[in-house]
């Protein structure tokens, strides 16, 4: 199932030039700092964030507007640490690869320096959810979705007692599903 995700993925990342993002819809829930911050992913990471953010909008969601509007803004923003140390297909692959085989190499090749283009692939995969909090918290998000985005990868399980967690199940069944 995972092997078919990824490769259903990376056939999307190669079609993505055909697909232009729909940055009307984006902008309904972002601010010009944050819309900025959502146009600086390549196009592909834009076209998920919105297949993301449609998906989220139809989980069961708490009747609280402002949430809503939260977890829209996280949805759309959910991967901009990625831009910070933009990854070919292959780079996203790797990691995800080695991760499922040996865990251990994993983290340690995670914590290496993602200018290395070697590395650059697994530090992302594993630090870009507190990179894009970090980024999208200077672009003004609320608080509530900074913390979304940066436990956007985390067990769900994890938080199934927070505050929030309605709202991060809603975006991780979301994110997996794209």
């Amino acid at each position: 199932m995972r092997a078919k995700y990824r490769l259903t993925q990376g056939v999307r990342a190669l079609t993505a030039f055909r697909h232009t993002p729909d940055v009307q819809m984006a902008a309904r829930f972002l601010g010009v700092p944050q819309l900025t911050l959502f146009r600086s992913l390549p196009r592909m990471e834009q076209i998920h964030a919105l297949n993301v953010l449609r998906d989220a909008l139809t989980q069961p969601l708490p009747d609280d507007s402002r949430a809503v509007d939260d977890l829209a803004v996280a949805a759309l923003l959910h991967d901009c640490g990625k831009a910070r140390y933009p990854v070919q297909v292959w780079q996203k692959t790797l990691p995800v690869l080695v991760k499922k085989a040996a865990p251990r190499l994993y983290a340690a090749l995670a914590e290496r320096d993602p200018h290395n283009p070697l590395y650059r692939g697994f530090a992302v995969k594993a630090h870009h959810p507190q990179w894009g909090a970090q980024m999208a918290a200077e672009a003004g998000v609320s608080k509530r979705a900074e913390w979304l985005i940066a436990h956007h990868q985390d067990a769900p399980d994890q938080w199934a007692t927070h505050p929030h967690a309605v709202l991060l199940r809603a975006l991780q069944t979301a994110d997996e599903a794209n």
